[in-house]
């Protein structure tokens, strides 16, 4: 039997960290995690929309869980729901682009899917009048373009 040794190679070549600017990938991962609360600034924006339609008199009303009645629709709901797609999309994008040497098209083709389906949403909340319903539509195309358009263009290497 003879004597096996486990030689350990190590990559002088790349410091360390270099497999985050992966020159091969479309999308740059510091500039992607930039371009996620680049994303996530929708949430303000969308915060603002939600004052601005009720000092507009919109009535910001829905039943959210059917077991209870209507009730007023809350500010931290809008923030919330505006920031948590602008982290799964990051992550998302993130993850494909560890992936796929060109993930762009597929994510923004995911990102319309996806965007369209949330319109399910507002159009369908019970105990929402009209203007509401708007208002959130608006919302959901304000979080989906913004946190798409900011991952697409800002993460994007060179």
């Amino acid at each position: 039997m003879g004597h096996r040794s486990l030689a350990v190679h190590t990559n002088t070549t790349h410091p360390p960290g270099a497999h985050l600017t992966n020159p091969t990938r479309e999308f740059d991962t510091p500039a992607l995690l930039t371009a996620g609360l680049l994303g996530a600034a929708a949430a303000a924006l969308n915060v603002l929309l939600f004052f601005g339609a009720e000092a507009a008199g919109v009535n910001m009303v829905g039943q959210c869980d059917p077991s209870t009645p209507a009730s007023p629709l809350s500010v931290a709901m809008v923030a919330i729901e505006s920031l948590v797609p602008a982290v799964v999309g990051t992550g998302i994008l993130a993850g494909m682009n560890a992936f796929m040497a060109r993930p762009g098209r597929v994510f923004a083709g995911i990102a319309v899917v996806v965007g369209l389906l949330s319109m399910g949403g507002p159009a369908t909340l019970a105990g929402a009048d009209g203007g509401t319903k708007v208002v959130l539509a608006l919302m959901h195309v304000l979080a989906a373009g913004a946190n798409s358009g900011a991952l697409l263009t800002r993460g994007k290497r060179g």
